[in-house]
């Protein structure tokens, strides 16, 4: 999603009032894009948006609608995307399109909703919202917060529909609970960029995608202190293209991971580095990134991987 697409989804939501725009089949690399990102907290926050009108004046772009998206694909796992949306999953065989082709034939079964819903009162729905925030909050045991509040928003509307139709769905509490812990599990299982990289590095380097001496270097100075030296964006390319590709919520943006990196424990300095590379266009030299990674967790796994470099290349000579 390029700068053009992001602004034509931010003028639609200005366009049509109190209404779900929807961006239909995601792609993966579109998930990914810092302009899709852009759309997610600009719809969630209302925010407006200024453009020149003439060079000298601003027509401001207010959020009129809120974004839904179907894909595939989970966008970038983090924090400011995950608190700002809700997902959910369909099963294949749950989903029938054919079935809801019906209601695109028809659209004034939908049109007749919207007015039945603005008949009830603001505050009493922002009431039963706070009440169900609250009510959740307290059954996980975790403090109210902008998750517990977007569930909450959520389950009021489910239950607006439900008087609606005349329906009462069945379990709805003990679903709506188990839906409230998966959600919030999201957020346990976050990873910071880096820690992404060094969990799955030493699968990158089984693969031989990323290899020693052309994309890092493992200097072991004494027994207590390991440095990894990385070509920066040689293995950030490596991991995109690789775990990224498989994994699209592991994507890293190179900002990101440039902000994740200096953020951690591991950081010691950027510098330039030579490398032994083995493709003449690649420039020997690069800047690059060292990390005392000595504390880190599975640096056995780094380890194991390094040994067996230093075989082959024993056997090699």
């Amino acid at each position: 999603m390029g700068n053009s697409t992001s602004k034509s989804t931010n003028r639609k939501c200005n366009a049509y009032n109190d209404c779900l725009i929807h961006l239909n089949d995601l792609t993966s690399s579109v998930s990914r894009t810092e302009g899709f990102e852009n759309n997610i907290v600009q719809s969630y926050e209302n925010i407006v948006r200024e453009k020149m009108q003439d060079g000298n004046r601003f027509n401001n772009l207010p959020q009129c609608s809120a974004i839904y998206v179907s894909s595939n694909y989970l966008p970038v796992q983090k924090e400011k995307m995950l608190n700002r949306i809700l997902p959910i999953y369909f099963e294949p065989n749950m989903y029938k399109p054919e079935e809801m082709a019906e209601y695109y034939k028809e659209p004034h079964y939908l049109s007749k909703i919207l007015p039945e819903l603005l008949k009830h009162n603001f505050d009493e729905i922002l009431t039963a919202v706070n009440a169900t925030s609250c009510y959740l909050a307290q059954k996980a045991g975790v403090p109210e917060s902008r998750e517990s509040h977007n569930v909450a928003i959520a389950c009021t509307g489910l239950m607006l529909l439900e008087q609606l139709g005349n329906y009462t769905i069945s379990d709805k509490e003990e679903k709506l609970l188990e839906y409230f812990d998966w959600y919030l599990s999201q957020f346990r299982e976050l990873e910071e960029p880096i820690d992404a990289f060094l969990n799955h590095l030493h699968v990158l380097l089984e693969d031989k995608l990323i290899r020693f001496e052309e994309h890092i270097w493992l200097d072991k100075e004494h027994s207590a202190s390991y440095t990894l030296i990385i070509r920066t964006q040689s293995c950030l390319d490596k991991f995109n293209s690789y775990i990224g590709r498989i994994y699209n919520d592991k994507f890293i943006h190179p900002k990101e991971f440039k902000l994740s990196v200096e953020a951690s424990p591991y950081y010691i300095e950027t510098r330039n580095k030579r490398f032994k590379v083995s493709n003449r266009r690649i420039p020997p030299i690069a800047s690059s990134m060292f990390l005392n990674i000595t504390e880190y967790p599975h640096l056995f796994l780094i380890e194991e991987q390094y040994r067996k470099f230093e075989r082959d290349k024993e056997q090699d000579q």
